[in-house]
């Protein structure tokens, strides 16, 4: 949980993603203030941040809570768009982004990714974060590319202790036009119904959250790829991309069941106990 407050500003604030915005407000008392939660997450730090349309002073405060530990194993690469290995943004206009490439692109469209940050990217996107950063064609330094659908996919693993039916994935994403499908391994989340919260997403100015899991089929031991897709709409080129906010998952460790040696061995020694008890009553009766 955290909350920010703009001291006796005018405008709104809102909470930024990864954050999951409780309260945005724009009059409370003399602040301006906001709310935000983040959850299904690595323990590790995190920074959270939060949008302001005034330059005041502003204070920022947080509350952690720490879930019981119910034995979850961390999925470990899984990333956001435009980090690199530290989860720390690329500089904007990197060419290739080292967690996700374009498997589809409209006809015309460059392959290539590229990374879009600060005045490399429109400014009605989502401004940035040191946790992620936008990504898209690499068609011009403004991200102006040919209408039509993309994909960008990423691969994460998942180990063979794995209880495949206990896995869990949350992100957030935005999209400029908009977002039409999230695949896994080539599955529809969407069409299987197994996507909560945002399959489709609201835009570029603003994060939608989404999960799936646990009981998703889809899943399989080893690398899992991640598609996301999305259109850039109109009829000539036109600024378009993808923004991955946060990707984190976790499973549950299949619960060992005992070998059929061991069953056999556990069955004999009963067997020999109730020998003895039996043989001992045998005696006393005689």
């Amino acid at each position: 949980m955290a909350g920010n407050a703009n001291n006796d500003g005018g405008g709104g604030t809102t909470a930024a993603a990864p954050l999951a915005q409780l309260y945005g407000g724009t009059n409370i008392g003399s602040l301006r203030g906001a709310a935000g939660y983040h959850n299904g997450v690595p323990a590790s730090p995190t920074v959270f941040s939060f949008n302001n349309t005034v330059t005041n002073d502003r204070s920022t405060s947080a509350v952690a809570f720490a879930p019981f530990d119910d034995g979850r194993i961390q999925i470990t690469d899984l990333f956001a768009t435009g980090v690199n290995a530290n989860r720390v943004a690329l500089a904007n206009g990197t060419i290739g982004d080292p967690h996700y490439t374009l498997t589809s692109v409209p006809s015309g469209a460059n392959g290539n990714v590229r990374v879009g940050r600060g005045s490399g990217v429109p400014g009605a996107w989502i401004g940035d974060m040191t946790t992620s950063a936008w990504i898209g064609s690499n068609d011009s330094t403004n991200f102006n590319s040919p209408p039509g659908q993309y994909t960008a996919q990423t691969t994460f693993t998942i180990g063979t202790e794995a209880d495949l039916s206990s896995v869990e994935i949350y992100g957030s994403w935005a999209v400029d036009n908009g977002g039409l499908d999230i695949l896994l391994n080539g599955n529809s989340l969407v069409t299987s119904g197994d996507i909560t919260g945002g399959e489709i997403s609201s835009g570029f100015g603003s994060f939608t959250n989404f999960s799936f899991g646990p009981g998703v089929s889809f899943f399989q031991y080893g690398t899992n790829t991640l598609s996301f897709m999305w259109t850039n709409s109109g009829t000539s080129n036109n600024p378009g991309g993808l923004r991955v906010g946060y990707l984190v998952g976790s499973y549950l460790e299949l619960q060992p069941i005992p070998e059929p040696h061991s069953i056999a061995l556990f069955s004999v020694a009963l067997i020999g106990v109730f020998g003895v008890v039996w043989t001992t009553r045998r005696r006393r009766r005689a």
